[in-house]
């Protein structure tokens, strides 16, 4: 079987993947930050302060400090599994 790797093509796709990375880690800080400052349960001084926003200020608490990191170093693990790849690969090349 042949396989073809372009080095300059997937090298590009990781940096790609970490510029995503970079704006979405930047997205969700600027969207945390209204979040807490804004939405509360019933009784806060938060400028929303309602069941709905009390409940939602839970789960993002819970989502923000979770789902969000791993997802993220997910995504950056890729970029690195895959400039790993194209190394190995172009290593191999160069060995035959």
């Amino acid at each position: 079987m042949n396989l073809e790797i372009r080095p300059g093509a997937a090298l590009d796709d990781a940096q790609e993947i970490d510029n995503i990375v970079g704006r979405m880690k930047a997205a969700m800080e600027e969207l945390n930050t209204i979040i807490l400052n804004n939405m509360g349960p019933v009784g806060s001084e938060k400028p929303i302060s309602t069941d709905w926003a009390g409940n939602l200020l839970s789960e993002w608490t819970n989502y923000y400090s979770t789902d969000i990191p791993a997802t993220m170093d997910a995504m950056q693990l890729s970029a690195s599994n895959l400039r790993q790849a194209v190394d190995a690969a172009v290593r191999y090349s160069q060995s035959n």
